[in-house]
């Protein structure tokens, strides 16, 4: 893998399309920073991601951009910024969930700017990374073994988390719910 790249952000949204992951600390900082409720915040702003059973900000559907972005004479702004989630802060770094791999978003901002060395970023998204094993081991140690079977079956047939949940809507409503318990929601 390269050592460094060259990027500046263009402020174009496009990744701005795929929100990532919140971690609890990302979730704390932007509700506290809001002056809303964890409840509030979770309704107003975040949404369940049945990728990686955890939350992330929600999508809104007349843009297809994350809740928080929004356009200013032309320009994309984040109205986290400051804040934002460390998914957001690191891009365009990128890190494979399933194999801790970390890649690098091709963009208008690639190329362009101040050199980055990759290496600098890595213990940031080494928190995502352990915040996704410990979620992971917690969830683990709390389902029950024939919904793991269950799930782990819909997998072998090829289904994505989102036909799995649309064919059991309780294991959906079973991880949404574990979700809100981690995040201190309920």
């Amino acid at each position: 893998m390269q050592k460094t790249i060259r990027f500046e952000c263009q402020r174009c949204g496009n990744c701005c399309t795929e929100p990532g992951l919140i971690t609890y600390e990302d979730f704390a900082r932007i509700a506290d920073a809001l002056g809303v409720g964890r409840k509030e915040f979770y309704r107003k702003y975040c949404e369940f991601y049945p990728n990686l059973l955890g939350l992330q900000p929600r999508v809104d559907s007349a843009t297809g951009h994350c809740v928080f972005y929004e356009t200013v004479d032309n320009s994309g702004s984040c109205k986290v910024h400051t804040i934002k989630p460390i998914v957001c802060r690191e891009a365009p770094l990128l890190i494979d969930y399933r194999s801790g791999v970390i890649g690098i978003s091709h963009c208008k901002g690639s190329d362009k700017g101040p050199e980055i060395v990759i290496e600098s970023h890595k213990s940031e998204l080494n928190k995502v990374m352990k915040f996704i094993s410990e979620y992971t081991a917690r969830i683990c140690a709390k389902i029950q073994p024939e919904t793991v079977r269950t799930y782990a079956q819909y997998q072998k047939q090829g289904l994505t988390p989102e036909e799995i949940y649309i064919l059991n809507p309780l294991l959906y409503h079973f991880f949404e719910h574990f979700a809100m318990e981690e995040y201190h929601i309920l």
